[in-house]
């Protein structure tokens, strides 16, 4: 029996997105039209031109922020 499970192309849903630099299809950003896993963009971030951005809501929040700058 043939394995069926990508037997046609995904055009729409999750599988039909993937991460431009590793191809994976988990943790995608999208945002920008950057199509990059949240792995790879923290990685690369400083490149692209994003900056991290400690405010007091960010730090209160437990998280960081990014923006471009």
């Amino acid at each position: 029996m043939a394995n069926l499970t990508y037997s046609h192309p995904r055009t729409y849903g999750k599988d039909s997105r993937h991460c431009r630099v590793c191809k994976t299809t988990r943790g995608l950003i999208r945002k920008y039209h950057l199509n990059m896993c949240r792995r790879c963009f923290r990685e690369r971030a400083n490149d692209i031109g994003f900056v991290k951005v400690n405010s007091e809501d960010s730090l209160q929040a437990g998280g960081v922020d990014w923006s471009i700058g």
